[in-house]
């Protein structure tokens, strides 16, 4: 089931430079976490009668995420390059909803939830560039695998609570923007091997992002060839809505005499709701998130080989499920 959301937290940890560019490090990390998503489901409460569905929805919830990783990065011209990898753990809540309040009573409701803390194993690799004394800022990918374990949900609305059991696997993919401070030392830099060096590489770094707002009220419904629960037609009554998207872009391009390196990460964050009479729905969801990174050889004249790495992260919704169907996004703004 796709979720997305947004991690905020901090780091704390240690790095060693040795054998000339090399560095090795270790650290953990805190993120409070908003990540949820939603499933629609259709069961048969009645094994007899197949041809009986009743609705359902499956509610996930990611609190928080912790991890304890080591480091092994090669660093040159101020640029650290490094991957990571060890330990991490995350809490969970989980919430099955059967039925519906406005039912007829002929078909049981339920309110089934759960709840864990796990552990598993998580990856990643970033860079990280020093652009003041003691301060660093990064930008890193993490994958988090915490497995699959089978959870016993308690209905909320029995009593006593009657029970039952759901495989839930779990894998996590986040983006990072970080920044760093060195309490002993500035952060790593290329050791000189000889007296003679070539040109320091220049580094230059940007960040941008912007606030989009758009709204709208309307007299006849939107939208308008929806049939809303318990109206026999198109909706006609007037409606409104909202919708705010923030974009942001962070670029990292250092040139030196030979070589030019570019890295870029792109994505952005909608919030949309709007409300008409008998349908109603808001969504609020990463989007957009994109990486490239980009390596030009200039030491040719009239001829610039190049490599380059395009990445189209999977943040966001995959489908909109429950109310957020009826949400309405403007194409022209996200």
């Amino acid at each position: 089931m796709p979720a997305s959301g947004l991690l905020v937290g901090a780091q704390a940890g240690c790095k060693y430079q040795f054998a000339h560019n090399w560095v090795i490090g270790f650290e953990g990390e805190f993120s409070g976490a908003q990540l949820s998503g939603n499933r629609q489901l259709a069961l048969t409460p009645i094994p007899s009668f197949p041809s009986i569905v009743e609705p359902g929805n499956l509610h996930v919830q990611t609190g928080w995420i912790a991890s304890a990783t080591a480091t092994l990065g090669y660093s040159f011209n101020g640029l650290l390059l490094y991957t990571k990898g060890g330990a991490a753990w995350t809490h969970n809540k989980y919430e099955v909803a059967i039925g519906s309040p406005d039912s007829i009573g002929l078909l049981p409701q339920g309110d089934f939830r759960a709840q864990d803390s796990r552990s598993g194993w998580t990856a990643g690799a970033g860079f990280e560039y020093p652009f003041a004394n003691n301060f660093s800022t990064k930008i890193e990918y993490d994958y988090y695998d915490f497995g699959s374990r089978a959870m016993q949900f308690a209905d909320q609305l029995a009593s006593p609570a009657s029970l039952g059991s759901l495989d839930i696997k779990q894998r996590i993919q986040a983006i990072k923007l970080g920044l760093n401070y060195y309490f002993w030392k500035p952060p790593p830099t290329a050791v000189a091997t000889s007296t003679v060096t070539a040109p320091a590489m220049s580094w230059s770094e940007t960040f941008s992002s912007e606030a989009r707002y758009f709204s709208w009220r309307g007299t006849r419904g939107t939208p308008t060839n929806a049939v809303a629960k318990d109206f026999s037609g198109p909706l006609a009554t007037p409606g409104s809505g909202s919708e705010l998207y923030t974009p942001y872009a962070a670029q990292l391009v250092g040139q030196g005499a030979n070589l030019k390196i570019e890295i870029l990460l792109r994505g952005g964050w909608v919030s949309a709701q709007q409300s008409t009479a008998g349908l109603t729905g808001a969504v609020a969801t990463a989007t957009d998130t994109v990486t490239s990174g980009t390596i030009t050889y200039l030491g040719l004249r009239g001829l610039q080989p190049f490599v380059s790495l395009d990445l189209n992260l999977p943040t966001g919704l995959a489908a909109l499920t429950a109310t957020q169907v009826n949400a309405r996004m403007d194409p022209d703004l996200v």
